[in-house]
């Protein structure tokens, strides 16, 4: 599970089982609605089946302090953006693989799968499905509203910009780094490096913790930090409590597969270094904790 929800399922088209020849890509532009396996989010999705461009409406309900919010996510084939409420936009910029996930491949994924007949993630719903006959051009159009955030592809081990950034290295655990990313916005600035089976991500608490008991380890640099592990179940949905005073937190999150999953949230100082992934458990965060060091 990560900590953005989502669970990447590309595309596959397989070869003709006699001709030898790959199947031909779908055409034309194809709508459905989308409900994640807790229903906390309501996604309209278009998708071209030849360009892979994609518009997604979604509606998260459900919120605890939030109550109803409506984001509008726009892929037109180079780069992305997601609107916010009001004027508040968020602009996606890097290779076209990168944009295309972080604006939503995996959500996407479930329209996909019914287009090519494919099993659908675990616990999803795809409704209204159906090839649209005329589409305008404004609906693969990003958004022109002004920029308040970014979130730009970045050289994984590369110079953080305002964050004081913790990686695991170029390789961990044999594998390398997939790719890194640095995001802006409101809330600050967040550096995040995904490894197979992981994500690493880093942002300034600006003082304020999670609040809740966790495991004392030392960062590979030597900097104390404290491991707080949050089980999280098949509805999304996890907390961690206080012994000191008796403190329940409650955390959230989206997921496009119903699937139960562990977070781990490192304090070290201001900062918070947020695991997710399968390679995430309750035995295995401390160590990954450790293996932390500067970028």
């Amino acid at each position: 599970m990560r900590i953005r929800g989502l669970l990447v399922a590309p595309l596959v088209l397989a070869g003709c089982a006699g001709g030898g020849h790959a199947t031909p890509k779908p055409q034309g532009v194809y709508r459905a609605t989308v409900r994640d396996p807790a229903h906390h989010a309501i996604r309209t999705v278009w998708l071209d089946a030849a360009t892979d461009r994609f518009p997604v409406r979604t509606v998260f309900q459900g919120i605890a302090g939030a109550g109803r919010a409506v984001t509008v996510t726009v892929y037109d084939g180079r780069t992305a953006t997601q609107q916010l409420a009001g004027s508040r936009s968020i602009r996606i910029t890097g290779s076209p693989q990168f944009v295309a996930d972080r604006a939503g491949t995996d959500v996407v994924a479930p329209v996909r799968a019914k287009l090519t007949g494919s099993p659908l993630p675990h616990g999803v719903s795809v409704f209204g499905f159906r090839r649209l006959r005329h589409v305008g051009a404004a609906l693969f159009r990003t958004s022109t509203s002004t920029v308040t955030g970014t979130i730009r592809q970045v050289t994984a081990g590369g110079p953080p910009g305002n964050v004081s950034a913790y990686w695991l290295g170029s390789v961990w655990r044999g594998t390398r780094a997939a790719s890194a990313s640095e995001s802006t916005g409101d809330a600050g600035t967040t550096y995040q490096t995904e490894y197979p089976g992981l994500d690493v991500t880093v942002e300034t608490s600006g003082g304020a913790g999670l609040g809740c008991d966790g495991t004392p380890v030392r960062l590979a640099d030597g900097s104390p930090a404290t491991v707080v592990v949050v089980p999280i179940n098949a509805q999304g949905t996890g907390q961690c409590s206080s012994s000191s005073d008796g403190s329940t937190t409650g955390l959230m999150v989206f997921s496009e597969d119903a699937r139960a999953g562990t977070l781990a949230y490192v304090i070290a100082g201001n900062v918070v270094i947020s695991l997710s992934g399968r390679a995430v458990t309750a035995d295995s965060a401390a160590a990954i904790a450790r293996a932390l060091r500067p970028v």
